[in-house]
C-alpha cells in the first residue's frame, strides 16, 4: 500500500468513526440529559463534559474564556470563521478546541 492510499484510508476511516461517534449522540440526546449526567458521575467518567446550550454529552469541543464548553458552533452562536479567527490570534484569550480524556 502507497503512503497516500494510506493515508487516504486512514481518514476514510477517521470520518466513518466520526459518523458512528454522530450517532450515537444523536441517540443519546434522546434520553433525559439528567440520566445521562448521573450515569456518568456513576462511573465516574469523568471526561465527559456537557454542552452549556444543548446539555449535549461530549469528549471534545469548544472552551470559552470563561469555561464554558460547547460543543459546536452553532451551540456557540459563532460561524466557524469566527472561532477560527479568535483561535488564530495567539494575543487572545480565546476560544478553543479540545478533546478530554476518560
Amino acid at each position: 500500500m502507497t503512503k497516500e492510499n494510506r493515508e487516504f484510508a486512514i481518514e476514510r476511516i477517521k470520518e466513518e468513526l466520526q459518523l458512528r461517534n454522530d450517532r450515537l449522540w444523536e441517540e443519546l440526546d434522546e434520553l433525559n440529559s439528567d440520566k445521562i449526567k448521573d450515569f456518568a458521575e456513576e462511573l465516574e467518567l469523568d471526561g465527559i463534559r456537557f454542552c452549556h446550550k444543548c446539555g449535549k454529552p461530549m469528549i471534545e469541543g469548544y472552551i470559552t474564556p470563561d469555561m464554558g464548553v460547547y460543543c459546536s458552533c452553532e451551540c456557540l452562536e459563532m460561524t466557524e470563521k469566527e472561532v477560527e479567527y479568535q483561535y488564530s490570534d495567539e494575543d487572545c484569550d480565546c476560544i478553543f478546541y479540545t478533546e478530554w480524556e476518560i
